[in-house]
């Protein structure tokens, strides 16, 4: 019995001693929104604070925070498969920056529920030989921004890059770096470059890559990758290669504009102007020698054409046919498409020389479109009836005035009626003339007796 009671006393000591040595902690307590190896935090910004190398932050609620930075130590985030860690802002310039090896890894992280989100002009920024940095998506704010500024290191987007406003790259990736994103660049919301590498850098995009100007843009000497595992399409070009030594993949379809599919260096390519044979299987080819672009040889029309480049236009006339060249966005192939002639607008004529009932007349038509003309020949007038009558104005001396009409009645085939012309003459007479005048077109007798009476009055011949 002693035995034990002494085994007892000394396992109570050591107890002690134990319970002595361990540091106060303050293990997670209601309203903690994270914790760090069993230790509880009421804010982020307090487990950043006192984070270690290779520490794990498990969150325990939602949490949004302003900005991280992580330098040269290892820290995990355990979103738990349920929380998710919004960081950054509408107004934000810097969300996650990690530098100096520094490395930011995810658990239990589940698009769509449990995410590690940064939204800034300069979402994600890694520099100075930065590790391995893990994220679900990444948002830009600002015009001028970019969604993944890497300056090295290793960044995974598991997401999309995307821009609340039209930033200035999707990605931007040099000095070695390495860029993964799982999702898309600039599909939603656009940015003037989608991507943009340079000098070593290393990118792989899973989704579907956009730009105003060029969905990928690569410079500087230094050997660069990038595979595009969906569609790129760039605003002006789909891909601008402006230096040496890219090898860029696109296993999509790669859309340019009518001002060039790609374009290497100096040399602009549309779709068709592809090498003959290729290095890669399965893959269409551009090159200058240096640098090489291959695209999945995939139809881009398969579905069929849009035929919305127009090439050229002539009107159609009234007499000729018209015409328009359209030509594929997506080939080389286009279309001609006939403009039927519109047809002579003819107005109502114009006649400019009248019929008589002894001479043909002419009546001109005019085209309101084209301003052509052509006339027709107007029939003579058919006369019902012809009058003469005259009367003698008496004058002092020996000398009066005659006037003598001569009075027809033609058919008006426009009013369906008849209509009276009448020719005019005056003469000057002796008393008690007589003699034939002409009076318009025709001859008349008349005789006078005495100063002012008529004696006789009749026509003598007709016009032909």
């Amino acid at each position: 019995m002693k035995k034990y009671s002494k085994q007892l006393l000394a396992l109570v000591i050591c107890t002690l001693v134990l319970l002595a040595l361990l540091p106060t902690m303050a293990y997670a307590a209601e309203g903690d929104v994270c914790e760090i190896n069993g230790v509880g935090y009421s804010t982020l910004n307090e487990a950043l604070e006192i984070v270690q190398d290779k520490d794990t932050i498990k969150l325990l609620a939602n949490i949004d925070h302003d900005y991280i930075f992580i330098n040269g130590i290892s820290v995990t985030f355990d979103l738990d498969g349920q929380y998710t860690l919004n960081v950054g802002g509408l107004s934000a310039t810097y969300a996650l920056v990690v530098a100096d090896h520094g490395e930011v890894k995810l658990l239990n992280e589940i698009i769509g529920k449990a995410e590690l989100n940064v939204t800034a002009s300069y979402a994600v920024y890694t520099y100075s030989d930065s590790g391995y940095v893990a994220l679900s998506n990444a948002t830009c704010n600002n015009g001028n921004g970019v969604g993944v500024l890497a300056l090295g290191g290793h960044v995974k987007v598991s997401g999309n890059v995307t821009s609340l406003v039209s930033g200035y790259e999707g990605v931007y990736a040099t000095e070695g770096a390495v860029v993964e994103v799982g999702g898309n660049v600039g599909i939603a919301g656009s940015f003037t470059y989608g991507i943009f590498v340079e000098d070593g850098a290393n990118v792989k995009i899973y989704g579907s890559v956009a730009g105003l100007f060029y969905g990928i843009y690569s410079a500087g000497s230094a050997n660069k990758t990038l595979e595009v595992l969906g569609d790129v399409r760039g605003g002006i070009y789909g891909v601008w290669v402006r230096d040496a030594s890219s090898m860029i993949t696109i296993q999509g379809i790669l859309i340019g504009s009518e001002s060039g599919y790609i374009r290497i260096q100096d040399i602009v390519l549309m779709q068709f102007e592809h090498e003959i044979i290729s290095t890669k299987t399965g893959y269409l080819e551009y090159t200058d020698g240096v640098n090489f672009i291959w695209v999945k040889s995939i139809d881009p029309c398969a579905g069929g054409h849009d035929f919305s480049v127009l090439l050229e236009h002539v009107n159609a006339t009234c007499e000729v046919d018209g015409y328009e060249i359209h030509k594929c966005s997506r080939c080389a192939e286009t279309v001609l498409t006939t403009i039927s002639a519109i047809g002579h607008d003819w107005n109502s004529g114009y006649v400019i020389i009248e019929p008589t009932p002894w001479s043909e007349g002419i009546m001109e038509f005019t085209c309101n479109n084209c301003q052509e003309t052509y006339t027709v020949i107007l029939p003579k007038l058919s006369v019902n009836s012809i009058s003469a009558d005259a009367f003698v104005e008496k004058l002092n001396g020996n000398k009066n005035n005659l006037i003598i009409s001569v009075t027809e009645l033609v058919n008006n085939e426009e009013s369906y009626g008849q209509t009276a012309v009448t020719y005019t003459a005056l003469f000057s007479i002796n008393n008690n003339a007589a003699g034939i005048y002409q009076v318009g077109p025709y001859n008349v007798y008349v005789n006078t007796k005495g100063n002012t009476q008529i004696r006789e009055i009749y026509i003598v011949d007709f016009p032909c």
